[in-house]
């Protein structure tokens, strides 16, 4: 579990900035508008930032989060796995909200090659920092 000052910093790419769009399957129908914020798997396993496989709810998988701009403010859930079975998350998205981030993205205007600070200011805040 992170704590307080533990941090990555990521470089978003266009899966990151289109994913209801820009899929690799078809598993759904696309949807505009939806966004994450990637985990590395080498910053999942050196902070242990795990899905839900390890527990949920706030501190487990589940954090308050907000930007350093003042423009997002949330409930964040970490998700997804690099294979199946696996405890280390690899997505950070708004809990039960893909288009969460939507605003947030769109006012900021970021773009592929965008690079955002995930820190931790505590075992249960999130602030996220465009760089």
């Amino acid at each position: 579990m992170p704590n307080a000052g533990d941090y990555y910093e990521i470089e978003l790419k266009n899966t990151h900035l289109n994913w209801g769009t820009y899929r690799k399957t078809a598993s759904r129908e696309r949807i505009t508008g939806e966004h994450f914020i990637p985990v590395p798997r080498a910053e999942s396993k050196r902070l242990g930032i795990y899905n839900k496989i390890k527990g949920t709810g706030v501190g487990n998988n589940e954090f308050y989060a907000r930007s350093a701009d003042g423009y997002y403010s949330g409930m964040v859930k970490i998700s997804g796995n690099n294979e199946q079975g696996d405890s280390h998350g690899k997505n950070i998205a708004e809990s039960g909200n893909l288009k969460g981030f939507h605003d947030w993205f769109v006012a900021m205007n970021m773009k592929v090659g965008t690079r955002i600070r995930v820190e931790w200011i505590s075992s249960t805040e999130i602030l996220f920092t465009v760089l």
